[in-house]
């Protein structure tokens, strides 16, 4: 995990780790979603408040990959049906902005975040590597986020009961994704 310094946290900024993430021309990159969730109060650290502590930012990354796959209630029903679970190979490149503001816009209980993902697939669709950012909107400014964290998040199809990866993804899935 890399702690984001100074004036390093807007995402257009050059100290941003891996402005690539969203940079256009990407080959077979396409981003997905960008979901919204509304920060709790036992989300983040009573000696740290207007930081997203790192489990936070892994809940938040994981609420929005489960919830571009179907949600919860379809990745049960993949698991059940189709034999098919999702697996974090690897989180990679994950930077946390600890470099908050404290006199401005900073995270705090009932304050929305969002989640932006783009989605590469590899090894002919054996593997998906998603990559995801945290933002926090500037109050005031439309366009303006600060990157509250980012990183790369790489997940495998598995067939349940053989514990090998497969490419035996619904074709719903396999055409967000492509």
């Amino acid at each position: 995990v890399t702690l984001m310094g100074p004036r390093s946290s807007r995402p257009t900024g050059p100290a941003v780790p891996h402005p690539f993430f969203w940079a256009e021309g990407t080959p077979r990159v396409a981003q997905l979603a960008t979901d919204a969730f509304v920060v709790q109060r036992d989300e983040l650290d009573v000696h740290m408040p207007q930081i997203l502590p790192l489990r936070t930012v892994l809940n938040f990354l994981e609420r929005s990959r489960s919830n571009m796959l179907g949600g919860p209630a379809e990745l049960q029903r993949m698991q059940a049906e189709d034999r098919l679970l999702w697996v974090v190979t690897s989180i990679d490149d994950l930077v946390l902005n600890v470099d908050q503001d404290p006199g401005g816009d900073c995270v705090f209980p009932g304050k929305k975040v969002w989640v932006k993902s783009q989605v590469e697939l590899q090894r002919r669709g054996l593997v998906y590597e998603f990559r995801q950012q945290v933002l926090l909107e500037q109050e005031g400014k439309d366009e303006d986020m600060t990157v509250l964290a980012q990183g790369r998040v790489t997940i495998c199809p598995i067939d349940s009961v053989k514990k090998r990866p497969t490419p035996k993804v619904p074709l719903w899935i396999r055409q967000i994704f492509e």
